[in-house]
């Protein structure tokens, strides 16, 4: 007997009833007796399609989806809906293609611009992403989900005032809107109005006190007004919800290791691995991490322990330190190090290291393998534990300098790494030493490289005023031959800074209000190198202040005039 009407309507209620509670099973089963009377019952292939979709029986619902389609050409939903399961199966290009499907059939379909941005965004391709969301906003001007996306991007794109405003705007159309209160807070602390941002943060949590995210974004304001132990509370709360929050741990530990608290801050540091930035170098070396990770109760003779590297080279320069106190223990163990190529050089004069393979070559053989960066965590080291005396070894020089015997001889940089997040607020211009330029008792060397070296040029200073070495400095043991030449370094907080630390000679790094962790907060000094001295700005972004101190210790160090004496 086929089932009538009234009965198809009791049996679709009853199936409905189930899938609200939750019973997939139940809901799916009378889902799937309904559709043997009446195949094209859309409702029910819509229902089961989701139902397929959280259970995560992807084929299934794709095959719904598609049937589906074909009864409802013209429906952009349907669309919308297969680009996201193509997008959770990791199928960009087909999510791409029905989200445009979507937008043909219905050019003021806003999921879908919403979902076409999204995806631009996780690519990194902010200016696609921006076009779409603003193409969005021309059909729909007060949808809170497209500013508050388009906020996001912004903010990626660095365009923070931009940013601001549409956010600005999506809480005036809806002050219920906890995203654009979230993006806001951000927003700011890039705009550097960390007391806006917390404002914002502390709203987005009484809409959602139960947020692992809201609680970071509080802890990062935190940090930024200089209140530590709010931020290490709010960062703790942030992985009490959530455990293995990956961001919050890595942040909280940057703040223990900023305060000095290395045993926690180490220990924390070890979540960078479950970092999305660290994914594509555990791919690109997977074979590393298919070895077993190195610990002291392992055995060790005639085994060989692979260092590598994942950060930059200031970091491994300034970490590997910590492998001569593993030699001491385990002489018999073979380090080899794995590095970037321009530091192999200096790190083949290392006496504590066997081998040195750089990244582009094949590692060869090992049994263990561990990060250069992890070894103060293997150690358990505390701050009073670091020994800042020098561990790269005098070597006979590979560049001679053409030194007047009777004058200061300094090296310069000024630019840094421009992968680093910070990069524009770490580097100056190399006009800041101008006082200098001419100076009858002062030669100047520069010893920057990359992009960064090309300012001498641009900012119109000549081989007479500062010696450009970039040429010959290919790498780090050419930049050190050069280091044991000079009586001081002046450095912007760069690898540099670390290598001449490291020799032992004397270095001034010139550091922004808001210096790396390893820095600490305001001492001159630093536990890492004892003949290091530390210039810290004084107001974000502002340098003159710092050179002026930088050129009234050198007249102290040298006891030689630079600035003229100021009429009071």
């Amino acid at each position: 007997m086929s089932v009538q009407e009234p009965t198809l309507e009791t049996r679709f209620s009853e199936a409905l009833a189930l899938h609200r509670k939750g019973d997939l099973k139940g809901a799916k089963a009378l889902y799937h007796e309904i559709l043997t009377h009446f195949s094209d019952h859309l409702p029910v292939l819509h229902n089961l399609m989701h139902i397929f979709r959280q259970e995560k029986v992807y084929e299934n619902a794709l095959a719904i989806g598609e049937k589906i389609i074909s009864k409802t050409p013209n429906d952009p939903q349907i669309y919308n809906t297969m680009g996201t399961v193509y997008e959770t199966t990791g199928n960009i290009e087909k999510a791409y293609e029905y989200y445009q499907k979507a937008v043909k059939v219905d050019p003021k379909f806003i999921k879908a611009y919403n979902n076409i941005g999204v995806l631009f965004y996780k690519k990194r391709r902010y200016e696609d992403a921006a076009a779409v969301l603003e193409l969005a906003l021309k059909h729909a001007p007060e949808d809170t989900q497209t500013l508050c996306n388009l906020g996001a991007v912004y903010n990626q794109s660095k365009a923070y005032e931009k940013a601001r405003d549409v956010l600005q705007k999506a809480i005036a159309v809806d002050g219920n809107t906890v995203g654009a209160y979230v993006n806001l807070g951000n927003v700011y602390n890039k705009l550097g109005k960390h007391m806006d941002a917390l404002a914002c943060h502390i709203r987005a949590l009484e809409f959602d006190s139960k947020s692992a995210a809201n609680y970071a974004n509080l802890a990062i304001s935190y940090k930024h007004l200089e209140r530590y132990e709010d931020a290490i509370e709010a960062f703790q709360k942030a992985i009490a919800i959530d455990p293995d929050f990956a961001n919050a741990h890595f942040d909280l530990a940057t703040t223990y290791l900023l305060l000095g608290e290395y045993v926690e801050g180490f220990k924390e540091y070890e979540w960078r691995f479950k970092k999305e930035e660290m994914l594509p170098l555990l791919h690109k070396h997977k074979y590393i991490f298919e070895k077993p990770k190195f610990a002291f109760d392992l055995p060790t003779e005639g085994k060989t322990l692979l260092l590598y590297s994942e950060q930059g080279f200031g970091d491994i320069i300034q970490f590997i330190r910590f492998a001569e106190p593993l030699k001491a223990i385990f002489p018999q163990l073979n380090l080899k190090v794995q590095c970037r190529e321009p530091l192999k050089p200096l790190l083949q004069t290392l006496p504590f290291i066997d081998e040195v393979v750089s990244r582009d070559e094949e590692a060869g053989a090992f049994d263990y393998q561990y990060a250069i960066m992890s070894l103060p965590f293997l150690f358990g080291i505390s701050k009073e534990e670091i020994v800042p005396d020098a561990y790269i070894p005098e070597q006979e020089s590979t560049i001679s300098l053409d030194l007047h015997p009777v004058k200061y001889n300094i090296g310069l940089v000024w630019g840094g790494s421009v992968t680093g997040e910070s990069y524009p607020d770490k580097i100056f211009s190399p006009e800041q030493f101008k006082p200098l330029f001419d100076h009858i008792d002062i030669d100047l060397f520069s010893l920057q490289v990359g992009e960064d070296a090309k300012s001498l040029k641009e900012c119109g200073i000549d081989e007479e005023q500062i010696v450009d070495l970039s040429p010959q400095l290919t790498d780090f043991q050419k930049t050190a031959s050069v280091i044991r030449q000079l009586d001081l370094v002046i450095t912007s907080d760069t690898s540099v800074a670390h290598l001449a630390g490291a020799m032992g000679k004397d270095v001034w790094i010139l550091l922004m209000k808001k210096a790396d962790w390893r820095w600490g907060l305001e001492s001159e000094d630093t536990p890492w190198y004892k003949n290091a001295r530390l210039f810290r700005q004084t107001k974000q972004g502002v340098w003159d202040d710092v050179f002026d101190r930088v050129f009234k210790a050198l007249e102290e160090k040298y006891y030689i005039d630079i600035l003229p004496e100021k009429v009071s």
